[in-house]
């Protein structure tokens, strides 16, 4: 009788204890409220930091001890231009509404000013965080352009003429590699005035170039690099006119400035000298030397690229 008494009291005594215990699912976790203190609206691109990445670094950077009186409302959205990642940002908290832009060179770190950002909103006393050292380096964005140009040029037929061009390049960051097809239109010189015997002349060109860009926004940067040229006379004015052909190489050293217009269009002016390796002559028998290139020659151009 005893021992079921004595049970019957252990029974009750332990039944009561389980139902006055505070239990584990009664106490919410630190990071469970965080509907309660950020209300997160996260747009960016494939590739970024999440949503729920961003808003867990936010937590761990304000340290909210206390629950606010209302939460704070963030609309957030990253996009690319230019070469730049941008951020819009907009918050709302207690009534008090706020916006901010902001450029970083990647996803990444505009993901992590985010995050500091909204952790001071919350928590001004929120530290920011040491830099991490740089582990890896961001891969370079390989990018092809057609490129158009139309000019003038002295020196490789000897008198002030237009040229014209067109080429494909290949650019991975700041640098870029060209090549490009030239043509002169045919040009009548005379040896002496503007009749007699002479030669009418046009030249074809190949061009490798290879450029370095100091800025992207505003392109700006030197380039070198060598041409080959064919300059090819016929006899005009003479008894038996004959063609004649001649080839030379030529290094190439010039500046190309631009204007971007978005992301793909950009506006060109260039500049170049050309120092030619040899100076073969086209000539008439008997008479002279009709064109001969000259020591030094020059090429001012301007046309556009599109790059894909």
């Amino acid at each position: 009788m005893s021992v079921r008494l004595l049970g019957s009291a252990l029974a009750s005594s332990l039944f009561a204890l389980i139902v006055n215990a505070p239990t584990a699912s009664a106490a919410e976790p630190r990071g469970s409220e965080s509907s309660d203190v950020l209300e997160l609206d996260w747009q960016a691109p494939a590739g970024c930091p999440g949503m729920s990445s961003v808003r867990a670094e936010v937590l761990r950077l304000a340290r909210v001890e206390t629950k606010p009186r209302s939460p704070l409302r963030a609309r957030a959205a990253i996009r690319r231009y230019e070469g730049t990642w941008q951020l819009a940002l907009s918050t709302e908290l207690d009534g008090l509404s706020g916006e901010r832009a902001l450029t970083a060179s990647s996803c990444r770190a505009l993901a992590d000013a985010a995050a500091l950002t909204l952790a001071l909103i919350l928590n001004p006393d929120a530290e920011e965080p040491a830099p991490e050292p740089l582990t890896e380096t961001l891969p370079l964005e390989l990018r092809v352009a057609l490129g158009a140009r139309a000019g003038l040029e002295h020196g490789q037929r000897g008198e002030l003429g237009a040229s014209f061009a067109a080429g494909a390049g290949l650019a991975l960051g700041a640098m870029s590699l060209w090549g490009y097809a030239g043509f002169t239109p045919p040009d009548e010189m005379r040896l002496d005035g503007a009749s007699g015997p002479g030669g009418r002349v046009w030249s074809a060109s190949v061009t490798m170039l290879g450029c370095w860009e100091l800025t992207r926004r505003t392109p700006l940067g030197p380039c070198a690099g060598a041409e080959l040229t064919r300059l090819q006379g016929t006899g005009i004015s003479v008894k038996n006119p004959e063609t004649a052909v001649a080839y030379w190489a030529s290094g190439v050293l010039g500046l190309r400035a631009g204007v971007r217009l978005g992301d793909t269009f950009t506006l060109r002016l260039e500049g170049f000298a050309l120092v030619p390796a040899q100076r073969p002559s086209l000539f008439l028998e008997g008479l002279g030397a009709i064109v001969r290139p000259d020591p030094v020659g020059a090429k001012l151009q301007a046309g556009a690229d599109l790059e894909f």
